[in-house]
């Protein structure tokens, strides 16, 4: 089976001052740099979702799909990928969590790629990860009809889908650490 990563760049940046967060540099590279660098080498196709700074994007060598669908978070990014993705496993991850695992991806894809479920997301512990998730490309779909009946929520559409939850414990507990906020990326540079 092939796998198609989608990396979620097309967010406002609200929380970062309204910067574009993965062209947002962290020890040297871009977060979407490190995020694509983490990646394992089973994944076959990288699609970038942005709706800004295209060309930056476009510079790294990748597909960028623009949302066909406006204002309605991410979801429409990964509806607009999974359209164009050659993968029958999709992998899904936002630009701002740079510290992910090649070995956490590959778990996620595995389990889908096995049949036993159509749906997987990381836990640490922590809480559950939802934009750290590997689908079938055939759920895809159903984002569009639930987009329209006036939904959002990245969590709700995941519940349609019974997903499985994969538990992560890791040593590095920064796996998951999430770069929202100008003191979460100050914070992530001490990792480095």
């Amino acid at each position: 089976m092939k796998i198609t990563a989608i990396i979620l760049c097309g967010g406002k940046g609200t929380r970062m001052g309204h910067k574009n967060k993965g062209l947002l540099e962290l020890g040297g590279m871009s977060l979407i740099q490190r995020t694509i660098e983490r990646l394992p080498e089973t994944v076959d196709e990288v699609l970038v979702s942005a709706n800004s700074d295209i060309d930056s994007y476009r510079s790294l060598g990748h597909t960028v799909i623009v949302d066909e669908l406006s204002d309605c978070g991410p979801l429409a990014g990964i509806l607009a990928c999974s359209k164009k993705a050659k993968g029958e496993t999709l992998y899904v991850t936002a630009c701002d969590t740079p510290f992910l695992t090649a070995s956490t991806v590959s778990k996620l894809c595995q389990m889908i790629e096995s049949g036993t479920s159509n749906l997987a997301m990381a836990s640490d512990g922590s809480g559950i990860h939802h934009l750290c998730f590997a689908s079938n490309k055939e759920i895809a779909p159903s984002i569009e009809g639930y987009l329209t009946q006036g939904n959002r929520s990245v969590k709700g559409w995941q519940a349609l889908h019974q997903p499985t939850i994969l538990s992560i414990t890791s040593e590095k507990s920064q796996e998951f650490l999430n770069i929202n906020s100008e003191h979460e990326w100050r914070s992530a540079q001490k990792i480095l």
